[in-house]
């Protein structure tokens, strides 16, 4: 019998508790590396944490201290031992293991538990000791009530996007935790407003209105409001990483249905976060049995990757419901069309970028049918036929 080849190879590192590897060419992320931690059986892909260091100079501190400054910025957590959410009160890291937990599910850590490992030291107001690690699993988990969302922990998630949304409003985010003399309900609409001002770019918010979509078995609906050109950029899509669903599901977390790759816009119950409410892409429904898609997801190079836009493919008249596919393998419960337009970037032409259009009338990727090349005019930030854009450079 032929011996089977490794799945993965390990890469040399300066480490002793963590692993660095590497997934061979037939595995299903091919190339990709990850870190494994065979004492707390943790795993996690590399590019999710903040290394920053060479694979030759990779040793457990800078790993240990990536993987807790992951855990601490995460803005989907799960308890380790009773497997809640989090509630009204920050988690706590467990300062042995790494893992997130509710206070209640812990005990306060001890200045030798902290010393155990020396990249501790800067997370020290985060850090406890989980029932796990101290031998003290309860006999049954504890349940904690469902709780309403608040302007204190909006603010706290919105500025774990700060490096897209830009210093002014992650300052305005700041001042609105620390004790601004206003009400709560004039926070969030403060919180609103900047994630408005992130996620709907220009005069997109005129452009839209959220409304009951009648054929929709009583859905929200995104429509027009006016009418909006083809190639207009709607809004982006709005949300935080939600990188460790897959485990999360493991352990009884409902499946997320405002998901887009890997940015989610709603909690662990499915609710849209109260941040977001102004926005409208999340809203944005699929065709139905008798209808088409007129909008589009777009990976615009003025946004990080994995924050995706939407596009408008064809001239949309006012009223209208805007209408996108979801995607191949998102799970539905209702009857709907795969009617669904996809923009890919073209290799080599940056300067303007050029995305391929092609529509998508069912799932089998040979009946997918060219539409149009169209560039990224960055002077006008507009986007337009590639004839158009060419003619126009000439």
């Amino acid at each position: 019998m032929e011996s089977q080849q490794p799945k993965t190879a390990e890469i040399p590192t300066k480490c002793e508790e963590w692993s660095l590897n590497e997934n061979n060419q037939d595995s299903e992320s091919p190339g990709k590396r990850f870190l494994w931690n065979k004492t707390y059986s943790i795993s996690i892909w590399a590019d999710q944490l903040n290394l920053n260091t060479t694979e030759e100079m990779l040793d457990d501190f800078a790993v240990w201290r990536a993987f807790i400054q992951f855990q601490a910025s995460s803005v989907y957590k799960l308890c380790a031992i009773c497997n809640g959410p989090e509630t009204a009160v920050d988690m706590k890291i467990c300062c042995t293991c790494g893992a997130t937990v509710h206070v209640e599910c812990s005990e306060p850590c001890s200045t030798e538990q902290i010393a155990q490992k020396p990249a501790n030291k800067e997370f020290e107001p985060y850090l406890v000791c989980c029932f796990a690690c101290e031998d003290k699993m309860p006999q049954e988990k504890l349940k904690f009530d469902v709780h309403e969302d608040d302007a204190r922990r909006a603010a706290v998630r919105t500025m774990a996007i700060s490096d897209e949304i830009g210093p002014e409003f992650t300052t305005r985010c700041h001042v609105l935790t620390n004790g601004l003399d206003l009400s709560e309900q004039e926070k969030i609409l403060e919180l609103q407003n900047i994630n408005a001002a992130f996620f709907q770019p220009g005069n997109t918010l005129s452009w839209l209105e959220r409304k009951m979509a009648p054929n929709k078995a009583g859905a929200r609906g995104t429509y027009a409001a006016v009418d909006i050109p083809r190639f207009s950029i709607v809004g982006v899509y709005p949300g935080y990483e939600d990188l460790l669903i897959g485990e999360h599901i493991k352990k009884g977390r409902p499946i997320p249905i405002y998901k887009l790759r890997d940015i989610n816009c709603a909690d662990y119950y499915n609710r849209v976060f109260i941040e977001h409410d102004k926005c409208f892409t999340q809203f944005i429904n699929e065709p139905n049995e008798n209808e088409e898609s007129n909008v589009a997801w777009i990976q615009e190079t003025c946004h990080k990757k994995g924050r995706i836009s939407v596009i408008a493919v064809r001239d949309i008249r006012a009223g209208e419901e805007l209408l996108i596919s979801y995607g191949p393998v998102y799970r539905r419960t209702y009857p709907f069309n795969y009617d669904a337009y996809a923009l890919s970037p073209v290799d080599g032409y940056e300067n303007p970028p050029c995305f391929a259009l092609w529509h998508w009338k069912n799932k089998d990727k040979k009946d997918a049918e060219f539409v149009c090349y169209i560039a990224y005019d960055s002077q006008r930030n507009i986007y337009t036929y590639w004839e158009t854009a060419m003619r126009q450079l000439l």
